[in-house]
């Protein structure tokens, strides 16, 4: 079919393009990248830490895997095969591996906990994780640079919240990093690194090893000020990115 046959519905609008990209700007950049957060720096206590971690990379996940189907369902109802379509572009082609990688690094996730004696896993989650929040923003960056080239007069407002969103990602993980090597080093001393680690982690058997180094109390929760400043502004950054994304391409 030719794109003048095709019937107009929701499937084939530019509506559902911007939906799915709406979707996975909340799935990447807001809950995975939150549930990340949490996972290292722990904003909550010990006791639901890990309810409040699978939950976010659970939403985040869904999110992003319904986005994932609806971009593919809009391609196939303007009559373009699978292969057409996810090796088509740049960002057709790194998308179609994130999504991929995203199962993996949450079933992977589940067995580190699980198994906690195997410390690689644990490692190969965390290295993963970070790997899909670039790969995420990586993607976003190309799909809308992929819709400003056809619509290059409207693309700034989009732009401006995304590299907002962008930065403020980079300032919380540098932020909460910077904090938690500061407050490790000023209440442990000179193992404070692996002691944190140890302590975000969970892990009985690191936590063991060290114990002999520095008394380790658990982590309390840390769900103060600056929890909710920089939240709300990752929050806030992906909505206005959201909403210039429909005002910069809708119809």
């Amino acid at each position: 079919m030719t794109n003048d046959t095709i019937p107009e519905t929701f499937l084939t609008s530019r509506l559902c393009t911007l939906t799915h990209g709406l979707l996975m700007l909340f799935g990447f950049c807001f809950f995975l990248n939150l549930g990340g957060l949490q996972s290292r720096y722990r904003f909550v206590s010990a006791r639901h830490k890990i309810k409040v971690h699978l939950t976010l990379q659970i939403v985040g996940t869904l999110l992003s895997l319904a986005s994932f189907v609806l971009i593919y369902l809009h391609r196939w109802a303007e009559g373009h095969s699978f292969w057409e379509h996810w090796f088509n572009g740049l960002h057709q082609i790194f998308g179609f591996f994130t999504i991929l990688i995203l199962p993996l690094q949450g079933c992977g996730g589940f067995v580190a906990w699980k198994k906690r004696k195997f410390k690689g896993l644990r490692i190969v989650h965390e290295v993963f994780g970070k790997l899909l929040i670039a790969l995420g923003i990586l993607v976003s960056f190309l799909g809308i640079n992929m819709l400003s080239r056809k619509h290059v007069s409207s693309s700034s407002l989009a732009w401006f919240f995304y590299s907002g969103l962008v930065l403020v990602i980079f300032v919380v993980w540098s932020y909460f990093e910077l904090k938690m090597k500061y407050r490790a080093k000023k209440s442990l001393g000179p193992e404070s690194e692996s002691v944190m680690t140890a302590i975000n982690a969970d892990d009985p058997i690191e936590l063991e090893n060290i114990q002999s180094v520095a008394p380790v109390k658990p982590k309390k929760s840390s769900f103060s000020l600056d929890v909710w400043i920089f939240g709300g502004l990752l929050f806030a950054f992906t909505v206005g990115s959201s909403v210039g994304l429909f005002l910069s391409f809708a119809p």
